[in-house]
């Protein structure tokens, strides 16, 4: 960890940038991974104060290839990541819900068709089993496999970059109803 505390009152990026910049140079014996996931927008990697080196190595995730096109990324070091296996997504998405998906039969057979329903796709996984995380009502959880996950399965096929907190908003806006 870098243990580096960025001042939340600080207005500028370039200052940010400096301050993250002189902490990644301050041990130059020690080699540095930096990981910026699910980056929306190109970056600048200099500009946010990060150099890559043979020291400094930078891993940077996004739903959207173009984002990462840059003279820093080739296709070389590029990986596209596939969907989740049947059993690792169902293992990711139990972690996510919480065990009594586990103690709950009548429960648990429906969140394996929750998880079937996301289609494999770590972002559905995590974030319809964390919106359904808690409840205990069955009905809830079917409401949501009958009415929503196939809608949400295909925006996160189709439309990655339109995904981020969607499901989020639905329910937050009562869209998905609980009851």
């Amino acid at each position: 960890m870098l243990d580096l505390k960025l001042d939340p009152n600080c207005k500028t990026e370039r200052v940010r940038a400096g301050h993250l910049r002189a902490r990644l140079e301050k041990d130059k014996e020690k080699k540095i991974l930096v990981i910026l996931d699910d980056i929306w927008k190109r970056l600048d990697l200099e500009e946010i104060g990060i150099i890559p080196s043979e020291r400094c190595k930078v891993l940077l995730t996004s739903r959207d290839r173009h984002v990462l096109a840059s003279e820093m990324v080739n296709e070389e070091n590029s990986f596209k990541l596939n969907a989740l296996g049947e059993e690792e997504a169902w293992n990711l998405f139990e972690k996510m819900a919480g065990d009594f998906v586990k103690d709950d039969l009548n429960l648990r057979n429906t969140a394996i068709e929750v998880a079937k329903a996301c289609e494999g796709l770590p972002i559905a996984l995590v974030t319809v089993s964390r919106a359904l995380k808690d409840q205990k009502n069955s009905k809830i959880w079917k409401d949501a496999l009958e009415a929503q996950i196939p809608l949400f399965a295909l925006c996160s096929t189709r439309l990655l970059h339109f995904l981020s907190g969607l499901v989020e908003i639905w329910f937050r806006s009562a869209f998905i109803r609980w009851h």
